[in-house]
């Protein structure tokens, strides 16, 4: 059986790039490591990892960019302190708009219809960014 996951594990990425924020990502190494590691190494590893779990999927490395990251064959970027937040968008609403065709007896009728369905979380973002804009 699967335990369920605690807190600190939930929230594992938050915590590594907390650290990596204040420049103190050695504090998440395994203390079973003691001081028997890289620390080159150990920063490369898991400065490439919080890429690799970018909140924004169009940052993330490819797996030939980690790769080159990892071997030494590429410089690591530089990751914002703070993790930055997922933001999904709302679609459009007049993406929304949706065109239904009927017909009968030979006769074709069209009729378009709009309709809208915004969720809470869509109305804080739509509220947020006219508060922003």
């Amino acid at each position: 059986a699967i335990r369920p996951i605690g807190v600190k594990e939930a929230r594992l990425v938050e915590w590594i790039w907390e650290l990596y924020g204040v420049g103190s990502l050695f504090t998440a190494v395994d203390e079973r490591l003691g001081s028997e590691f890289n620390q080159q190494e150990m920063e490369r590893m898991m400065v490439v990892g919080l890429w690799c779990v970018h909140p924004d999927p169009e940052r993330r490395p490819t797996i030939r960019e980690a790769i080159k990251a990892l071997s030494l064959q590429a410089d690591v970027p530089s990751l914002p302190q703070k993790m930055p937040m997922p933001f999904y968008a709302a679609p459009p609403i007049n993406g929304l708009s949706s065109l239904f065709t009927s017909s009968s007896s030979g006769t074709t009728a069209t009729t378009t219809s709009t309709s809208t369905t915004v969720s809470s979380t869509e109305s804080a973002e739509i509220a947020l960014l006219k508060s922003q804009g």
